[in-house]
Parts: C-alpha cells; sequence; structure tokens
C-alpha cells in the first residue's frame, strides 16, 4: 500500500506536519500566480507538459529532447522581465527520466526553440551547471558540471545589464557561483522561468519548485553607497558571516585587511570563515563597485578569543516533499545543525522518531557527520499504509550515540 508524506520544512525538530488554514489561502495566492505566469511547451515536444500546484510548491511536467543543441524543447512557465533582477527558487524533487533530464531557472530572449538564453540548471544525474545559447539557432555551451544531484538544491541566475551569472546553494544563504555569460545586445524585457525537459521526448519528467521569488533591481544612476553595520564581535574558532550591504547594484566587491581566515565572495559581497587567532579589533575596508564607480565605509570587527562552548541545535528540518511512497523507497529527512564553533560530529545511530498512522517507525542517521546537515532515512515497510501523512516527534532519540561540537579544547 501506499504512503503518502507531506513534506515542510520545518525551523526546530519539535514542529509537527501541519498546514492549518492554508486550504482557505491557497486558492487566492494561486489565482494571483496564474494572472502573472504564463506557461507553454517550447519546441516540438511530442507529450505536452502541464502545470499543478502542490501546497505551496509549483510542479512543472515537462517532456522534450532537451534543452541543447541549436533547438529546444521543453516546458517553460514563465512571466516578462524589464531591466536588471533575480530568479530564485528551491528544487526539492526531479524524475530521473534520463541522466540529462533537467529543471532549471531561465532569461529567455523569445519563445523561438532557438532563441537565446542563459539557465541554471539542476540535472537529474549530472549535478548543477550555467547552460545558454549566446547566437540565435546557434550552438548552447554550458560551464563544467559539478556536485552531485540532491535536494533540496537552490538555484539563483541575475541579471546586470548584459551579464547573466548563476549560483547554487544547499540552504540559500551561503551561493556558490557556477559562471557568468555575456548576451550582446539583450532586450530591456526579456521572459524568466521555470523550465523542465525530460531529455526523451515523449516521455514526461517532473520537477517540484517551491521558495520561489522573482525580483527586479532598478538600474543603478550613481555609485554603491554602503552602509556598514555596528561593531561586529566574533569568537575564534566561530564561524563568522557578513555580507555588505549597498544601494545601486554594485557588480563587484572588495574588502581589505580582513582577519586571517575570512573570505569574500567579490560577487555576491558575502564575508565568511572560521579564524583561528589574531585577536583584537581591524578596521576593515570595504568597497562596492558598479558603472558609475566605488563606492567606500569603513566596518570595525573585533576578534575575541574562544568563548563558551555551545551545544550543537537544529536550525532547520527539510523534510522529503509531498508524494507518494511506496514499499522499500527511502524517505529522507535532512537535519540542518548549526552551533558554537563548528558542525557536530556523530557517534552511534541517532534516529528520528515517526508516526506513521497508528506505528511508530524510526528513521536512522545515515551521513553528514562534521557538516551543516545531517541525512537521516527511512525505509517504508509493509503495513506502513495506507497513510496521509508522517508525524515527526519532538525530540531526537540519540539511541545510545551522540552528537557533539567537535571544536577542540
Amino acid at each position: 500500500m501506499p504512503l503518502n508524506c507531506v513534506g515542510a520544512s520545518s525551523p526546530m525538530l519539535c514542529r509537527r506536519i501541519a498546514f492549518v488554514g492554508f486550504a482557505l489561502l491557497l486558492p487566492a495566492i494561486r489565482a494571483l500566480a496564474q494572472s502573472t505566469w504564463q506557461s507553454q511547451d517550447i519546441g516540438a515536444v511530442s507529450t505536452a507538459g502541464s502545470i499543478s500546484f502542490s501546497g505551496d510548491a509549483v510542479v512543472v511536467t515537462g517532456s522534450g529532447e532537451d534543452i541543447w543543441g541549436n533547438r529546444d524543447e521543453f516546458r517553460f512557465r514563465y512571466q516578462s522581465l524589464t531591466g536588471d533582477g533575480e530568479l530564485v527558487a528551491r528544487i526539492i524533487g526531479l524524475t530521473n527520466t534520463h541522466v540529462w533530464a533537467k529543471a532549471a531557472v531561465m532569461f529567455r530572449e523569445t519563445l523561438s526553440p532557438g532563441s537565446r538564453h542563459v539557465m541554471m540548471c539542476l540535472s537529474a544525474a549530472q549535478g548543477t551547471a550555467l547552460q545558454y545559447r549566446t547566437l540565435a539557432d546557434g550552438a548552447s555551451a554550458s560551464t563544467t558540471p559539478a556536485g552531485q544531484t540532491t535536494f533540496p538544491t537552490w538555484l539563483r541566475l541575475v541579471r546586470s545589464g548584459n551579464t547573466f551569472s548563476g549560483y547554487v546553494s544547499a540552504d540559500g544563504t551561503a551561493w556558490r557561483q557556477a559562471g557568468s555569460v555575456t548576451l550582446a545586445g539583450a532586450p530591456a524585457t526579456i521572459l524568466t522561468g521555470l523550465a523542465v525537459t525530460s531529455h526523451q521526448d515523449g516521455v514526461a519528467c517532473v520537477a517540484t519548485y517551491d521558495r520561489i521569488s522573482l525580483s527586479s533591481v532598478a538600474a543603478a544612476t550613481a555609485a554603491p553607497v554602503i552602509t556598514p553595520r555596528a561593531v561586529q564581535s566574533f569568537h575564534a574558532g566561530s564561524l563568522f558571516e557578513y555580507r555588505i550591504s549597498a544601494t545601486n547594484s554594485p557588480t563587484s566587491y572588495r574588502a581589505s585587511g580582513l582577519p586571517v581566515g575570512l573570505t569574500l565572495n567579490a560577487t555576491t559581497g558575502e564575508i565568511r570563515g572560521v579564524c583561528g587567532g589574531g585577536f583584537g579589533p581591524y578596521e576593515v575596508t570595504l568597497s562596492a563597485t558598479n558603472s558609475f564607480g566605488t563606492g567606500q565605509a569603513i566596518q570595525t570587527m573585533v576578534l575575541n578569543g574562544p568563548g563558551p562552548i555551545e551545544m550543537p541545535y537544529v536550525r532547520e528540518v527539510i523534510q522529503p516533499a509531498a508524494g507518494t511512497y511506496y514499499v522499500g523507497e527511502a524517505v529522507s529527512f535532512r537535519v540542518r545543525f548549526a552551533s558554537g564553533y563548528s558542525y557536530p560530529q556523530v557517534t552511534g545511530r541517532p534516529r528520528i522518531p515517526l508516526t506513521i498512522g497508528a506505528n511508530v517507525r524510526y528513521a536512522d542517521y545515515a551521513w553528514g557527520s562534521g557538516t551543516e546537515y545531517h541525512t537521516y532515512r527511512y525505509v517504508v515497510t509493509p503495513g506502513d499504509g495506507p497513510a496521509t501523512a508522517i508525524t515527526v516527534a519532538n525530540t531526537l532519540d540519540l539511541n545510545g550515540g551522540a552528537i557533539r561540537d567537535s571544536y577542540p579544547l
């Protein structure tokens, strides 16, 4: 019998899966979405695609041979964007119809199969890549695919003038740039949206997106202005994160005088790292640049000695996508940890208690020790279904094991 699982992203492990009241709001939200977004198949696909909704997620079903070569075949959910802006979406599921089946966020010049475009894509088994066509009806190109295909994966595509940059993230906070490409003479108004191709024309591929955010940025008319924060005080051995705040759409950032151990992402303006020593105040010069010039400001940072050891704590639980799960299938829960100094180490076999129907089951620790995300897995067994939801318990069961901060005393 099948097991239906309602997925949600929860800020703490003790949160139950519950959507009381959402049913009344969703019709209005969906009506608004329908009025601003459009959807159609691009190219000569042999099986029509579709758009549907699952809770707050958008489900895009698409066929098509590929988004590659000089002509594309895929399903596109899109709207127009004028000027600079960015599209962000989290992919929480993708059918593996082919290792190169793709779900993507895309900027596209027209609805023609050979249109110029740029997309940040996640493939079913080849990781992520920035792919593009810079000449209409011309050849396609790609950055080297990177990473493994995991869920969820956040994708971000940014337009700044004629430059389009793609980013990928595991958590929607720490972004890695995949690459940038220039579309010379790109029109001011362009199409942007969600693209899905099965890489097997006639076979439907299903991609599930949520956390979709489309924002436009007013064109800059002056050099950036940086607003420094209050004094930033942090401890040696702790993870420090800071983002430069600047107006007028900077295209690059610089920081001089950083404590050893901190690094700057020159594209996003994020400063991040762990410092081991060199205590005291630092006067860090921050710079942000666009086509009109460079703005600067001084940010005071104070590096202190190691503070009190903090217990690791759960920042977020990423639960499975809504769907139907059958006997023998694995259901994965990703627990995102934070602590005072480093990502926690696991010993033994901690587990997450689950309630499935009238049964108490356990998702066992699988992997991730020493990293930000720990994965727990449960394999559906006979007797679990039919059930309409999985309820997560309010505590982790250490089961004789331990989850500890690995900072050396």
